[in-house]
């Protein structure tokens, strides 16, 4: 009875990849949803596996379609893969199907690429397709690129802004911020890929939660899209970053509109970063995002990247085990794929191998030192689970056969031997241990040179450049106050000093003299008031008689009012008495109000006088008992406390011409150009550098600092100079470790001779330093 393989499953769909009649084919399997390509004598044995057909058939008809030889173990072998990719309408194929759909859990598991399925978003994607179809038109897409165009101009105009205000978003306020703005992002970007494929008839039955080394993100499956042409398939895979780039324009417009205090301002500000980083990310064809499967889909090889890791990996094998086979793909690997193959193998496994090493020894180090031995313990099941991926692909027993080939090579290969020796061996010879790090240049010797007082620069003699001596002139200042108050201070000491001289040489003979007169001319001057008594005397008798005139005059003129009343005289009479008495009694009057003015008078001059006298006499006492102790004391307290303020004043003085305190170079740009500018106390004027002796500043993680000592030599290249090496020694080490980063580290520095003043201030290099012989083993 002919062998006749089972038929294809009814429900598979097929693709073919061209027009022509010898075309590969896309095959899709709905309920694995998976897709395999098939070349095209693969697709012509397809076409004839019904159920009906032998294997002898079909390989004879294959080969008169095919132009080439197919033999029936080959249909054989073939039918027995379809039937472990489930492919055939078997019993033990649907059984193996029913069980793989009921036991998915929606997680997939790799260290690099974790992913959690979360929805199926067909239904969706349906009805916002229908609302969102006037997207797909060409309209809308030269609109998007004129708007692209704008924020583009935008950010070249405001780079400047722009980049300042990246600053103020790492702040722990802006995490929430930050958090939602990239969902929202990434949602837009993940949908806009299953639009694309639901409007060019595909369907997206997985969407969900991916952890790309390390990177959180979201994914969407459009693997339909391998049934769509080429062109259909790019523009998915594109749909995702153009639709990203269009809200980084919409965003930066409306960040340039916005006032940048509003919560949409920072909005629009972390849509715009995180658009950016995420874009160059996911354009990067060496890591499976967007730009990974653009590159597959131009090339029209899917699968790239397995398929060139299988190639490096057979083409290594080979090498080792020494087989002549270094074929990869079979017969159907052109040599176009092979270059491609080399090319894109060797980019990707580098890049993601340093990417790998970065994430885990940034990673691993914050674990270790946080956590120790649990961090050990996290970063060992790491890097199982990366073994464990890689194991998988080949099984246990592959991996058996591969090192037994391997060591059946080595025992027959005198040469391979040779080789294994020489490289036990050299694990056990002494080598140089280089501990290696990148360092900063510093001046040995940098003084900042700040105004001492204040005032206005008035010239400045020194810019960039311009080398200086101790003592040289850097720059004059004026400050009118100063010198006015310096003027008026020495005339103040001046007029002191001589105040201080006189009590101190005491009073001259001639000024003895004259106070002596002056006391006689006041005690004369006292005795004169005596005179003024006599005259008071005769007045005070003056008084007296008209009184007693007053006393006649009164009773003649009482006697007279008698008579008058009694008629014994006439009216005249008594007229004239009257007249008399009245007169008396003026002149009485006049005569105590003289005497009155005169007695004031001679009271007050006694007095002044009096007083006159005995100052006259307290300044003749003085100068004969000469100047006392304390007011030559106190004079001269004054006169030291004037000079003190005239030496501080001219010490300012002297600080309004700002001098040089080393040699070296003046490092401070623009100097000149702040003539007349006003300076404070303390303002920073200029630095001064000295750049003969450097010092070189290179950290040392902490875990390699045991092995480096004082006095161990240095090797430096510096960046500005490539092509020339440094030589200096290990000249101290902190002894405190600080924090650089996510490690810590500990400052260890070197002197470096800098006479001909090639390097300068500032430069970076990368430093080895030699800690000696030391053995691999």
């Amino acid at each position: 009875m002919p062998d006749i393989p089972p038929k294809l499953r009814s429900d598979l769909e097929f693709r073919s990849e061209s027009s022509g009649p010898a075309s590969a084919i896309i095959v899709k399997d709905p309920i694995a949803r998976r897709f395999y390509r098939f070349t095209a004598v693969q697709a012509a044995v397809l076409g004839r596996l019904n159920g009906i057909e032998a294997s002898g058939a079909i390989a004879q008809a294959v080969s008169q379609e095919c132009k080439t030889e197919v033999l029936q173990s080959q249909i054989e072998t073939f039918a027995e893969k379809l039937r472990g990719l489930l492919l055939l309408d078997d019993p033990a194929c649907w059984a193996k199907l029913q069980g793989a759909s009921g036991s998915a859990d929606g997680f997939q598991k790799n260290i690099l690429s974790i992913k959690i399925r979360a929805f199926n978003p067909d239904a969706l994607l349906g009805r916002l397709e229908e609302k969102l179809r006037f997207c797909f038109s060409k309209g809308f897409a030269a609109w998007v690129c004129l708007t692209m165009f704008v924020a583009l101009n935008i950010s070249i105009l405001n780079w400047e802004f722009l980049f300042v205000s990246f600053g103020t978003l790492f702040q722990l306020y802006s995490v929430p911020l930050i958090l939602g703005t990239a969902l929202a992002i990434l949602t837009i970007h993940e949908f806009a890929h299953g639009l694309t494929l639901k409007h060019y008839g595909g369907r997206v039955e997985e969407m969900g939660f991916l952890l790309l080394y390390f990177i959180p993100a979201f994914y969407c499956n459009v693997s339909d899209a391998w049934m769509l042409k080429k062109r259909e398939r790019m523009l998915v895979t594109l749909a995702g970053g153009f639709v990203q780039l269009f809200l980084w324009a919409l965003a930066t417009i409306a960040w340039r509109l916005l006032s940048p205090e509003t919560v949409l301002s920072r909005i629009c500000l972390i849509a715009i970063a995180f658009s950016g980083i995420q874009t160059l990310f996911n354009f990067n064809p060496l890591i499976r995002l967007d730009g990974y499967y653009l590159l597959g889909d131009y090339l029209e090889i899917p699968n790239l990247r397995p398929r060139a890791y299988g190639f490096l990996k057979k083409q290594f094998s080979g090498w080792l085990l020494g087989t002549q086979d270094r074929t990869v793909a079979g017969p159907s690997a052109s040599e176009r794929e092979k270059r491609i193959y080399w090319r894109y193998g060797i980019s990707s496994f580098f890049f993601s191998a340093g990417l790998l090493w970065v994430m885990v020894d940034r990673l691993g180090g914050w674990l270790i030192r946080e956590y120790q031995l649990w961090g050990m313990l996290v970063i060992s099941a790491i890097g199982l689970m990366s073994v464990q991926t890689i194991a998988e692909k080949g099984g246990p027993a592959a991996t058996l056969r591969f090192f037994a080939a391997l060591m059946e090579r080595v025992r027959k290969t005198p040469r391979m031997l040779l080789a294994l020796a020489v490289v036990v061996l050299g694990s056990l010879l002494p080598w140089e241990l280089k501990v290696a790090g990148d360092f900063t240049i510093r001046s040995s010797e940098r003084v900042s040179v700040s105004s001492q007082v204040e005032g206005t620069l008035k010239v400045v003699n020194a810019d960039e450049g311009s080398k200086v001596k101790p003592g040289d002139l850097l720059a004059e200042i004026e400050n009118f106050e100063l010198e006015n108050e310096l003027g008026e201070t020495r005339g103040e000491l001046a007029t002191k000093t001589a105040t201080l001289r006189l009590l101190k040489a005491g009073a001259r003979p001639e000024e003895i003299e004259r106070a002596k007169r002056q006391v006689e001319t006041k005690e004369a001057e006292f005795a004169s008031i005596s005179r003024v008594e006599k005259e008071r005397d005769l007045l005070q008798e003056t008084v007296a008689k008209k009184k007693a005139e007053v006393r006649n005059a009164q009773e003649v003129y009482e006697r007279s009012k008698q008579l008058l009343d009694s008629g014994l005289i006439s009216r005249n009479d008594f007229e004239r008495d009257r007249t008399a008495y009245e007169v008396h009694l003026r002149e009485v009057s006049e005569a105590q109000s003289q005497l009155g003015v005169l007695a004031e008078t001679t009271d007050r001059l006694l007095q002044v006088k009096k007083k006159e006298v005995g100052e006259a006499e307290s300044a003749l006492n003085i100068l004969l008992a000469g100047s006392r102790k304390e007011a030559i004391e106190a004079s001269a307290a004054e006169v030291a406390k004037l000079e003190e303020k005239l030496k501080i004043l001219e010490q300012q003085l002297q600080h309004l011409r700002v001098r040089s305190s080393i040699e070296g170079v003046v490092s401070t740009p623009y100097l000149r150009n702040r003539t007349g500018e006003y300076l404070k106390k303390g303002d920073f004027f200029c630095e001064i550098v000295n750049p003969d002796l450097m010092i070189i500043e290179m950290p040392v993680p902490e875990k390699e600092i045991a092995d480096v000592r004082v006095g161990q030599p240095i090797i430096l290249k510096v960046r500005g100079f490539s092509h020339r090496s440094f030589e200096g020694k290990v000249a101290s080490i902190s002894p405190v470790a600080i924090e650089s980063g996510m490690e810590r580290r500990v400052l260890v520095q070197s002197v470096l001779s800098n006479s001909d003043q090639t390097l300068k201030a500032g430069m970076t290099g990368v430093g080895k330093i030699l800690c000696g012989k030391r053995m691999i083993a």
